[in-house]
């Protein structure tokens, strides 16, 4: 409760600055080229900062865009992610001529947390939902992800009917990049890169115990857990015994994003493991670097993979045994035609997924 307090008065002082600041006559000096973005690189971990990051290089080195935080009012276009700093700015906005844009992302599904956490949803993720959804009724444009993200935000949050996009994030094509594929190697290595869950963890170990079965492979397992209380030895052992090598399971734990691109590099063919993502940036980044992806086809990932891999149908929210059978099949049919599938996930990357032309979509979008 007293986060919340504090959540709220720091929300008012925001607010109160950006008032005084629309009265003053100086607001309306240096608007153009200037782009306001509730987001600044270090203030969050994971796929938003890492997508944001991809958007201002482009916007500051091409198009020559200032990027503000802390004054909406002083720019020709506001972009939120996820919430806004306060539901009373789209007002101060309206009034300043400040055109708003709301990018979706981070919203709770009640049917995801009860599968996969077995509980309701957190009073925190309550507020973030109800505050996202006066966010998607009050802005003047709205983006999603992709279509999966806006059909669970209609069902979820409310509906929005027009004045919408959907936009799926962007790499830098340069900065992860493919190599040529032209022989197997002699153990190929399977990807999963992330914040993973127990649950995440343990089928991926299932679909690489049965690919172990015909086939010699490696998993290498990228990123921390979510969960604090399991250790990913724990359910490497009680998942594999001493059915597998276990050398053939490497746990590299969070990996800077600067030595991110060789990782991929690495790998032959990334598996995802998350039901019901948006956009995850990391099979972006994943396409980028020419590897495949094998991943449930229930949410926004099937969008993005297309023909440079497999998904697999199942149930919504979560992976089975059933799934983890498939899996395992789609990646061995993979690794037998890996040169043709890593040239199809390298050149989706760079049709589809570009930073550049997300940026410009987005600045489009905005009025930019």
């Amino acid at each position: 409760m007293l986060s919340f307090f504090k959540w709220k008065l720091k929300e008012n002082i925001w607010l109160l600055v950006n008032q005084i600041l629309w009265r003053s006559h100086s607001v309306y000096s240096s608007k153009k080229n200037r782009l306001f973005i509730s987001l600044s690189q270090g203030s969050a971990l994971g796929g938003p900062e890492r997508f944001l990051r991809q958007l201002t290089d482009v916007l500051t080195e091409q198009k020559k865009i200032q990027i503000e935080s802390q004054f909406p009012c002083k720019s020709s276009a506001a972009l939120f992610f996820s919430v806004s700093p306060s539901p009373k700015i789209y007002k101060l906005c309206q009034r300043a001529g400040t055109r708003t844009v709301l990018r979706v992302d981070g919203f709770y599904v009640p049917q995801e947390r009860e599968i996969n956490h077995g509980r309701s949803l957190s009073s925190r993720e309550k507020l973030i939902n109800d505050r996202m959804r006066l966010d998607i009724l009050r802005a003047d444009h709205v983006i999603y992800q992709s279509w999966f993200s806006k059909v669970w935000a209609d069902k979820i949050l409310c509906p929005r009917v027009q004045d919408f996009s959907v936009i799926p994030n962007g790499v830098d094509t340069k900065y992860f990049f493919s190599t040529e594929r032209l022989q197997k190697k002699e153990k190929p290595c399977i990807v999963m890169l992330g914040k993973h869950y127990h649950y995440q963890v343990k089928y991926a170990l299932r679909v690489f115990k049965a690919i172990k079965i015909s086939h010699d492979v490696k998993l290498k397992i990228i990123g921390p857990a979510r969960d604090t209380d399991f250790s990913f030895q724990k359910v490497i052992h009680d998942e594999l015994g001493i059915s597998v090598n276990l050398g053939d399971v490497e746990i590299e734990g969070k990996v800077n994003y600067e030595d991110l691109p060789a990782k991929l590099r690495d790998a032959d063919v990334f598996l995802q493991m998350k039901v019901g993502d948006w956009c995850p940036n990391a099979v972006i980044e994943g396409l980028a670097c020419g590897l495949p992806i094998v991943s449930p086809a229930f949410g926004g990932t099937q969008e993005l993979v297309g023909d440079a891999g497999i998904v697999i149908s199942g149930p919504e929210w979560v992976v089975n045994d059933d799934m983890c059978e498939d899996m395992a099949k789609a990646i061995v049919v993979i690794l037998d035609a890996l040169p043709e599938y890593s040239q199809k996930a390298r050149l989706r990357a760079l049709e589809h997924f570009d930073r550049r032309s997300v940026a410009e979509r987005y600045l489009k979008t905005m009025g930019c």
